[in-house]
């Protein structure tokens, strides 16, 4: 019987050159077989592809690979919940209807193994990014999707596509970590509020910490940690898929 549950975040899939693109799918591809035979539940935190924008008959063509992959999982007796993330904000109902994930926007609260959670990507967590939230309202708002969507395909998609290379490179310009300890902040914080476990996402840094009995774990990237988070008989780990042999362990 599976239960064990995972969670991973920020492939951004789409986002690197090939060599790194093909890195990246090899060892998802490899990780998604994993799970499908041990996992009751794979919680996805956001960021899997570097841009996500569904028109009505129109979505983008370079994931099929990945998302055949999550459709196994799922038809395996896998729940994969896929919590948006900055990345994400223009999913329409094809996630949802043809690969059958769970998808949830902002936070989700649950409960595994006796354990409460707290699961968010994260993005607009601290107060430093209002800029950023006022941002991610315009880019979530349905006039201006609409509005958007009167651009053809061939246009819209490269364009949002360019749009969203250029965040990410703008976000690489920072200093390594600048926010890693304003979210394990904005962390304990929620973890004060009564759960067990807050799991977050977002600034691509690996992280597992236990305070006063209650852990934060942040699910790092899939770019260059390769990191994930494994819940297993109420024990949480922070893990890393093998480079070479392609299985669980560093």
């Amino acid at each position: 019987m599976k239960s064990d549950i995972y969670f991973i975040s920020d492939a951004h899939l789409g986002g690197d050159s090939a060599d790194i693109e093909r890195e990246k799918e090899e060892r998802l591809d490899s990780f998604l077989d994993h799970v499908r035979e041990k996992a009751e539940v794979l919680y996805v935190v956001g960021d899997l592809f570097d841009l996500w924008f569904e028109y009505r008959k129109t979505v983008p063509n370079c994931y099929f690979r990945i998302l055949k992959k999550l459709s196994d999982v799922k038809e395996a007796g896998t729940r994969i919940v896929f919590i948006t993330g900055n990345h994400d904000v223009w999913i329409g109902p094809y996630l949802i209807q043809e690969i059958g994930l769970d998808v949830r926007q902002g936070s989700f609260e649950t409960q595994h193994q006796g354990l409460s959670f707290f699961i968010s990507h994260g993005d607009g967590m601290i107060g430093r990014e209002r800029s950023y939230r006022l941002q991610r309202w315009i880019m979530r708002n349905s006039v201006c999707i609409w509005l958007y969507k009167l651009l053809h395909p061939d246009l819209g998609l490269p364009l949002a596509r360019w749009v969203s290379r250029w965040s990410r490179n703008k976000s690489k310009s920072k200093r390594p970590g600048w926010n890693n300890q304003a979210y394990r902040e904005a962390a304990m914080k929620k973890l004060e509020e009564g759960y067990d476990v807050v799991v977050l996402a977002h600034i691509h840094f690996p992280a597992l910490e236990e305070k006063d009995g209650k852990l934060y774990l942040n699910t790092g990237d899939w770019i260059n940690h390769f990191s994930y988070g494994r819940l297993r008989g109420g024990r949480l780990t922070l893990e890393k898929w093998a480079r070479s042999s392609h299985k669980e362990g560093s």
